[in-house]
């Protein structure tokens, strides 16, 4: 057998090699970002360990949450900190508008890249009430961001803005309504599911599944598991990167609940370690802050209100334990890195992180960072907030299908390889 040719070169004109190659991409694997997006810095996690860089991206006394996408070798796209959006040089190019005035970002913003595109996302975010009236207090929305409008520096597409999920009205200033989102991976048909984790206007509280296709929401929401008594208020929930398990606690009691999934995103009733049928519920001292599972689905950590850090060993009951001196670590949403170390939140400068498997615990994983974390408050109660990913999802996957010649310029810097007849091309774009 003939060995094949190896022809490396040098593309110094991406936009007309896009209309040539783009159908023949392929990309090596990427579970995680690379880099999160905070204030006015970030994680660059591409050199294995984490370190901290600047961006120039920031906003002055904000009370909500950041995010950002970047490409295969760390290039930054956007971001979004509250309810602005940058371009990928830190230009402000865009700003949410929510329905009433002085309602605010909540404490997540997700991102899922459009299927089978590469210049487009999907922004999801929440709206709440600053002080709380009676009439509308919590609203979910998602907007389309398109990398090639307005010269290739991004901007909403016309038609896509502020699109309304669910709303939740109270009845007087007494009640409140804190919801919490998932997002998965992409199923066989290439779609992401959007999980909702809220008590509703009419007293119960319901974990609800939306689906994203190439055009947004595809058709109603589905009911996959409800509790009248749970009174669910969270301040975050999170998928498995399996997608088997979805997890949150409630700031009105001390139960963390995980509800079993199965392939389609319904409640498998065949798992469960609770008195019902598909649900684990755990009780514990004090109020669940934040959850993220580990990468192979087989741990869950936890926040729990002003005690730290709780593992939870799903393989045995849900069994748990405290991380040993993570206490001042109690206030906080917890996230995975590409490094498949967890990471949660001291203080506005302070991040700590640890082994899963060696269960190495660092307090200060990150001695550079400044004062660029965002703690979300909402009354009474806050936690510092991390920047939210779809866990598990490949995320060099958004380039795969092809990359349109209208946004080349904003996902530079990646490498490409192409397979043609037997012969590779391997060359990193400028």
């Amino acid at each position: 057998m003939k060995k094949p040719n190896y022809i490396f070169i040098r593309i110094q004109q991406l936009s007309f090699y896009a209309f040539l190659f783009c159908t023949a991409i392929t990309i090596d694997a990427q579970s995680q970002l690379e880099k999160w997006t905070l204030n006015g810095q970030g994680i660059d996690f591409a050199s294995g360990l984490p370190v901290v860089n600047s961006t120039s991206a920031s906003i002055e006394g904000i009370e909500a949450s950041a995010n950002g996408f970047y490409g295969p070798e760390g290039n930054s796209i956007f971001h979004v900190i509250g309810d602005k959006i940058f371009s990928n040089d830190g230009v402000e190019v865009d700003v949410f508008t929510p329905p009433v005035i002085g309602q605010r970002i909540g404490s997540e913003i997700g991102i899922i890249p459009v299927p089978q595109e590469a210049c487009k996302y999907f922004l999801i975010y929440t709206y709440l009430d600053t002080d709380n009236p009676p009439g509308l207090s919590a609203s979910l929305w998602y907007s389309e961001f398109d990398l090639s409008l307005n010269d290739n520096q991004g901007g909403i597409t016309f038609g896509k803005r502020d699109l309304p999920i669910m709303a939740w009205s109270n009845a007087s200033s007494d009640e409140n309504f804190l919801p919490a989102f998932a997002i998965s991976k992409p199923n066989v048909e290439n779609n992401h599911f959007l999980f909702t984790v809220s008590k509703e206007s009419d007293g119960t509280s319901r974990v609800r599944k939306y689906i994203f296709d190439t055009d947004g929401i595809v058709g109603s929401s589905v009911v996959v598991y409800e509790n009248q008594n749970g009174d669910y208020e969270s301040f975050e929930a999170d998928l498995s990167p399996d997608g088997s398990m979805l997890a949150f606690g409630n700031f009105n009691n001390n139960v963390l609940t995980i509800v079993h999934l199965d392939s389609d995103g319904n409640i498998d009733p065949t798992m469960g370690a609770g008195l019902e049928d598909g649900i684990t519920s755990i009780s514990l001292d004090n109020p669940v802050i934040g959850t993220e599972f580990t990468i192979n689905s087989d741990y869950l950590y936890t926040c729990v209100d002003a005690r730290g850090i709780f593992k939870h060993d799903l393989s045995n009951g849900a069994s748990f334990t405290m991380v040993e001196d993570s206490e001042d670590f109690s206030n906080t949403q917890i996230e995975l890195g590409p490094d498949e170390n967890i990471y949660f939140v001291k203080n506005p400068s302070t991040i700590g992180s640890i082994d899963p498997v060696t269960g190495s615990f660092n307090q200060d994983a990150l001695p550079d960072l400044d004062e660029s974390l965002i703690r979300f408050s909402d009354g009474s109660k806050g936690a510092w907030t991390l920047p939210d990913q779809i866990d598990g999802y490949d995320y060099h996957n958004v380039f795969n299908n092809g990359i349109p010649s209208e946004c080349c310029e904003a996902v530079t810097n990646y490498e490409i390889s192409i397979e043609i007849v037997g012969e590779i091309i391997e060359e990193n774009a400028t």
